[in-house]
Order: C-alpha cells, then sequence, then structure tokens
C-alpha cells in the first residue's frame, strides 16, 4: 500500500470508529459492524466481518458505493480523511486545495493528475469533489438565508 493510500486509510478508520461510537455509543465488534452496515447496504454489495476488521483497522478502504452508504448513514464528512495527495511521476508537486484558489488552476491540476491515479484514487477524488459541491450549496443556501432574515437584498 502505498504512503498516501496507508494515510487516507488510517484517516478513514479513525473517522469511521468515531462515527460508531458517536452513534452506537461504543465501538461495535466487527461482526456487528458488518450487519449493522448490510442492513443499510441497498445498491452495493454486503460485507463480511473480515471486510469490517480491515476498516476498522486501518488496513482497507471501501469502495465508492460502501463509502455512499458509510457517509450517509453515520454522517461521514469525507474531507477529514481524504488528504492532499502527491502525484506519482510529480513526486515534486503536492497538491494542496488550500493553493488551487480559482476554477480553472483545478480543471489544469485535474487534468494533469488524473491519468496518473488508479481507480480508487479517481473515486475518492469524485466523492471529495461531490462533498464539496453538496458543502458550497449548503454555504450558499445558508447564506441567503441570514440576508433574506435580515431583510437584505442584493442590492444593499
Amino acid at each position: 500500500m502505498n504512503a498516501n493510500r496507508k494515510l487516507a486509510s488510517h484517516l478513514f478508520s479513525s473517522a469511521l470508529r468515531d462515527a460508531l461510537v458517536d452513534e452506537q455509543g461504543r465501538l461495535p465488534s466487527a461482526a456487528k459492524f458488518a450487519d449493522a452496515f448490510n442492513l443499510r447496504a441497498y445498491g452495493t454489495s454486503t460485507i463480511t466481518r473480515e471486510t469490517a476488521r480491515k476498516w476498522l483497522r486501518g488496513d482497507a478502504m471501501p469502495e465508492i458505493g460502501k463509502m455512499r452508504v458509510l457517509i450517509h448513514w453515520l454522517n461521514l464528512d469525507p474531507s477529514s480523511f481524504l488528504q492532499p495527495v502527491t502525484v506519482a511521476g510529480h513526486t515534486d508537486r503536492t497538491v494542496e486545495t488550500d493553493l488551487v484558489s480559482d476554477r480553472e488552476n483545478v480543471r489544469q491540476v485535474l487534468a494533469e493528475i488524473l491519468p496518473h491515479l488508479d481507480d480508487r484514487s479517481v473515486e475518492a477524488l469524485y466523492l471529495t469533489a461531490t462533498a464539496m459541491q453538496a458543502l458550497r450549496r449548503k454555504k450558499d443556501e445558508t447564506a441567503r438565508v441570514d440576508v433574506a432574515g435580515f431583510g437584505l437584498g442584493r442590492n444593499h
């Protein structure tokens, strides 16, 4: 497992364990976690106890369909475990969200790195982009409500 994937798996495992403790009051066994996941696994396949154990230990990360189930079920924040990555073949360049400020730079960076990413990394990138769009929409909606609540229009 490369260093970026290992870090992402560790961060995912930590976020998963925290969310399970928040939801259930304690960390469930791998068997109980797998059973609870499988009850919610609509649109994706079920998992084994060993898969649950690997997720909880940080030895593996779920595929995108299973990640969606976990995000919806446990309200996981993908940004808490999907960190900036160093692109293979571009070791001198780390893609960091705070350094990429405008859409054109984002498009250029993505066009440059996508051919170098494996399928799991592309799925993680898609998931992150989707979550960021949802957060942006929510932020925009909140700002509109705040402005409307104080009787402030766009012309003020």
